[in-house]
């Protein structure tokens, strides 16, 4: 597979996105304290998340992977993983953790760090090494 070229209008979009969730969370250490009307709904809902984590379940395990990050189901059922220690991208069977697809520097990827599909099933990264967007195509260019 080659590594697909992003077109700028694209890469300046994905820009202004990931600024703007920067920008965001650096504006929350700012923010005025909230005022909470019933701490004990409160409570109770955090209990509720804390249940959520301890409910939490394995769906892929065997795989190895170095530095797993970005994780995202793709069109065709497998679980799409960024290594991004590893410098690779990993596309696992989900029922057994076998890795179905492994796409590496000489597929140009390089630092991968989240995975993302767009409607047609193409497929892509942005990579903490380089600062791009890059993809491939659902037919694989």
């Amino acid at each position: 597979m080659n590594k697909r070229q992003i077109e700028p209008r694209v890469a300046a979009a994905a820009a202004l996105v990931i600024g703007g969730i920067v920008g965001g969370i650096a504006g929350c250490s700012e923010s005025p304290p909230v005022e909470i009307e019933n701490p004990q709904e409160t409570v109770g809902q955090a209990a509720n998340v804390t249940q959520l984590i301890y409910n939490a379940k394995i769906i892929a395990k065997g795989a190895n992977i170095s530095g797993a990050n970005g994780i995202h189901f793709g069109p065709d059922g497998l679980l799409y993983v960024a290594s991004v220690i590893g410098s690779e991208l990993l596309a696992l069977d989900p029922a057994n953790g076998e890795i179905k697809h492994r796409w590496n520097s000489e597929q140009g990827v390089q630092g991968p760090d989240d995975v993302a599909f767009n409607a047609d099933g193409d497929y892509f990264w942005t990579s903490i090494l380089t600062g791009e967007v890059a993809g491939f195509t659902a037919n694989g260019e």
